[in-house]
């Protein structure tokens, strides 16, 4: 029996209708209740920035080795995606993947936005040429990027998301800023595409938390299709703007689709278990022992779900006024084997260093995922080949 209701979240909180979609936070939110929520978003939130450019960093080193064939086996290799550096990509596939998304050209800015304060937390720019991170810069809350006046409104960067009603609107007029930065600072790329992805941290925290890469294009569905699916909601939890067209073609097809195609762009289709840094670890243990537990521990436990099975669930019709008020919010997934640690073989150490497995939307249902599945663990020039 759940301790707190979706009735006990405060009705300030923007991001509340959305909640419910986030199966980690979600689940935290239950067992610890809205103190919880504030306690998480003075310390966690905080983090995500500085795990964030960590992760690009790492994207960043790992691909030059892989275009000056340094790193051996890379199409056996885990790395952080360039963009939105969240969860896992092949080495082999990163510059491909990013073309194919984003043009041979093109500036990239992920913004996050504080749901309590409801302004921007930080914004992380990368400028793709070929494939690859040519120049990069992150803003956070005490930068000056962030209190840039928008001539257009007269409000401050920082504030916009508080004034300007709906993301879509807030990431319009930052991509209009965004730009004219972009264009003082290296000129060579004022021609080049611009595309902003703005999402709230709550979002962040849920996919960052989320362990299997089948999930996280799930979810990431979900965020920029909130709006379409459920004309009741308000807003978005996540989007893109403008769409880039590869992947709004992608996006359209549906979210099984989406999910397979992104799957197969980024891992050849197979399942990988995202890594979680020790660093971030050890901060998580300490400082928030509950969403260690409660968030992460409970998906060892309960076992990753295989490709199959992240295809075939259903999520919460939290457009449904009905389930809603009844507060009947439990993910729908088919029976089937799920990816178990003592099935692997591996220590949770080893785990969560990241995973790279030969399980794919093919491999079937009722199949014992064991060691014998085991293509790498680690990422980058640290990874285990078996």
């Amino acid at each position: 029996m759940v301790k707190y209701r979706y009735s006990d979240i405060p009705d300030e909180m923007i991001t509340k209708e959305w909640f419910p979609l986030g199966r980690h936070i979600w689940r935290v939110y239950t067992e610890l209740g809205p103190r919880f929520l504030m306690k998480w978003h003075m310390k966690y939130a905080h983090k995500i920035r500085e795990l964030m450019e960590g992760r690009l960093n790492s994207a960043v080193l790992t691909g030059k080795a892989v275009i000056s064939d340094r790193l051996k086996h890379a199409n056996k290799t885990l790395s952080f995606n360039f963009f939105p550096s969240i969860s896992m990509i092949r080495c082999d596939l990163q510059s491909g993947a990013m073309k194919q998304l984003f043009s041979e050209s093109a500036d990239c800015t992920f913004v996050m936005i504080d749901d309590t304060f409801q302004e921007v937390f930080f914004l992380i720019n990368t400028h793709i040429e070929e494939g690859i991170p040519t120049d990069w810069w992150i803003s956070q809350r005490d930068e000056e990027i962030l209190g840039l006046k928008d001539e257009k409104t007269g409000y401050k960067v920082k504030v916009l998301p508080k004034n300007l009603k709906g993301i879509q609107r807030v990431g319009v007029r930052l991509l209009d800023i965004i730009k004219d930065i972009r264009n003082k600072r290296n000129p060579e790329y004022s021609q080049s595409t611009h595309y902003i992805i703005i999402t709230y941290a709550s979002n962040v925290a849920n996919l960052i938390t989320e362990l299997s890469s089948y999930e996280v294009n799930n979810n990431l569905w979900d965020s920029f299709q909130l709006k379409s699916k459920y004309s009741s909601l308000r807003d978005n939890w996540g989007l893109f703007i403008p769409a880039p067209p590869f992947l709004k073609s992608l996006i359209y097809q549906g979210r099984r689709a989406y999910t397979s195609q992104m799957s197969k762009l980024t891992l050849d289709s197979k399942l990988a278990i995202n890594t979680i840094e020790n660093k971030w670890q050890d901060f998580i243990k300490q400082e928030l022992p509950e969403l260690w537990e409660i968030g992460i521990n409970m998906q060892l436990k309960e076992g990753i779900p295989t490709p199959q099975l992240s295809l075939d669930s259903y999520p919460p019709d939290i457009g449904d006024p009905r389930v809603v008020r009844e507060e009947r919010f439990e993910y729908d997934y088919p029976v089937g084997e799920r990816v178990k640690l003592e099935n692997l073989q591996i220590s949770e150490d080893e785990l969560f260093s990241g995973v790279y497995l030969n399980v794919t939307n093919n491999t079937p249902k009722n199949e014992r995922i064991t060691k014998s599945h085991l293509i790498s663990t680690g990422y980058g020039k640290d990874a285990k080949i078996y």
